[in-house]
């Protein structure tokens, strides 16, 4: 088959290369076209869907990390530390002594919140739990500054006449 001349605007061209197209592969150019767009829209999804998923992932286990202090001194001390320090040193926002759990706030727009939970182990010890929950990665470092700041006045409430 010939191929017919090319024209300014090509479209008897592309008609000519359409019935070429057709002879070879049984199927016209513009079929040929939209399977191929068709198989990269569907390469495409699936590599945007595993990008997400990969990073839901890191997200959710960057998003919460834990530090813990065992402190000398027994449960209701700790506890009355742990607490007062959260009223005093930072926002509150929930103090549960049934629970053993104080959730509190600090840094820029209060983002950085923690949780912490006082756990008698025996022995005349107690054991702080600090959790830390952002929806950022890169605001740990600045967030456990004041986590570690937290950890440091309970410790000092602790000492004798270390505090209020």
């Amino acid at each position: 088959m010939r191929v017919a001349r090319f024209e300014s605007d090509g479209t008897r061209h592309l008609a000519a290369f359409d019935r070429l197209q057709e002879n070879f592969t049984g199927r016209s150019a513009s079929q040929a076209w939209s399977e191929r767009i068709m198989k990269a829209a569907t390469y495409i999804q699936r590599c945007v869907g595993i990008i997400a998923l990969a990073a839901l992932s890191a997200a959710n286990g960057l998003g919460s990390s834990k530090k813990s202090r065992v402190f000398n001194a027994q449960f209701e001390a700790v506890w009355s530390a742990a607490a007062g320090v959260a009223k005093d040193a930072f926002l509150a926002d929930k103090i549960s002594r049934v629970e053993g759990k104080l959730r509190f706030r600090c840094g820029p727009l209060r983002g950085y919140r923690f949780e912490a939970v006082i756990v008698d182990v025996g022995a005349g010890k107690a054991r702080v739990e600090l959790e830390l929950h952002t929806n950022l990665r890169g605001i740990d470092k600045d967030a456990w500054r004041n986590g570690d700041r937290y950890l440091s006045l309970v410790a000092q409430r602790l000492q004798p006449g270390g505090g209020k």
